[in-house]
């Protein structure tokens, strides 16, 4: 598609801003249409929409799919690794948060949210909250 545009300005005096003269000519193949003229709109045919709706779509859940498919690989990763590494079992100290705690114990590798969440399923937690004096299983 080839557009030409063709503006002419005067320059001097109060009006050199005014447009005198404006021309958009589109050429489309043989056909030719001046926007001064006559406007030329084009619509998508049925079968247009459907497969744009279908690329779409077909973009959309390979999103998800990518999305699931990297939450399982990541958990199963977790899961070796911690696997690997053992428990043991610390008292929490005054001040301790359940993140910090998570951040001392995890293996290398493992993501400190991952931690968090194992350390709370791995004692029953509800919550973040602890409190001074208890005792977790974290991983070595």
């Amino acid at each position: 598609m080839k557009r030409t545009a063709t503006m002419t300005y005067q320059t001097n005096g109060s009006s050199a801003l005014a447009a005198q003269r404006a021309e958009f000519t589109v050429i489309e193949g043989n056909r030719r249409a001046a926007a001064n003229r006559q406007v030329v709109q084009e619509h998508l045919s049925v079968a247009q929409m459907l497969k744009t709706g279908f690329v779409i779509v077909a973009v959309l859940a390979a999103l998800a799919i990518t999305s699931v498919l990297s939450d399982r690989l990541e958990t199963a990763h977790f899961n070796r690794i911690i696997s690997e590494a053992g428990t043991s079992t610390i008292t929490v100290h005054s001040g301790d948060s359940l993140w910090d705690i998570a951040e001392d114990h995890a293996p290398e590798g493992a993501q400190i949210e991952l931690v968090v969440r194992w350390i709370r399923q791995a004692n029953g937690l509800e919550n973040a909250t602890i409190v001074s004096g208890q005792t977790l299983i974290v991983p070595n």
